[in-house]
């Protein structure tokens, strides 16, 4: 898996999340996955997610403080619910999730020096649990993830390295924004468009994000 190596290789750590999260969703054959990890501020924040609408997902979910993902984060304990069960034990966040369709919800938390600093979250729409193979492989994930953050091993580089990731993700939302306004398509589909136009460029999604930005900026 090219993603996993491009955690601890590449500057570029907002474009090898995106890509590692993708491949997390192939390999435990889930419908969506997301990291929530925890803020400058303390607070939880959406660090990566599969697509528009898990990341929708996770920022209703940090905006009314409830949920699994926020739970797993606030917690340090992993949190598995299926069905109708998700509703009744958020009762805010529970509906919303239904509405998109999951049945299935199994978050890991991310453990640094044995706190916890970030929750790789993963979404199902069929109330199917993950196996144990499935379930040691997202372990491992996440302690890739973490280890990922943690490169230097001191808690502030783990918070340096999740701001960093925070103002990247910032840039490419912003250039997902020009992208929908410019040629109208669903904000579903403004990643691909930008991974595509790096791809032919020979360039990161980051920097095409920024360069896309800049050349906005610069019309009248």
């Amino acid at each position: 898996m090219e993603s996993v190596l491009a955690l601890v290789t590449t500057p570029e750590m907002t474009d090898a999340l995106n890509d590692f999260v993708r491949d997390v969703a192939e390999a435990l054959h889930v419908d969506a996955v997301g990291i929530l990890v925890r803020g400058p501020s303390g607070e939880a924040e959406l660090l990566c997610a599969t697509s528009h609408r898990m990341a929708e997902l996770a920022i209703y979910a940090v905006g009314h403080k409830e949920g699994p993902c926020v739970e797993s984060l606030r917690s340090g304990v992993g949190v598995i619910m299926t069905g109708e069960a998700i509703c009744a034990r958020w009762p805010s966040v529970g509906p919303y999730i239904e509405a998109a369709g999951f049945r299935m919800i199994t978050t890991i938390p991310m453990l640094w020096q044995d706190a916890p600093v970030g929750s790789l979250n993963v979404f199902r729409r069929s109330p199917q649990e993950l196996t144990a193979a499935e379930m040691l492989l997202a372990q491992s994930f996440a302690a890739v993830a973490t280890l990922a953050l943690g490169q230097g091993s001191t808690n502030d580089r783990v918070a340096g390295s999740v701001v960093s990731v925070l103002n990247g993700r910032v840039v490419i939302e912003q250039a997902k924004g020009i992208l929908f306004q410019q040629r109208g398509i669903d904000m579903q589909e403004t990643y691909e468009a930008l991974r595509a136009m790096a791809e032919s460029s020979g360039r990161s999604v980051s920097q095409t994000a920024r360069d896309l930005i800049s050349d906005a900026q610069r019309r009248p």
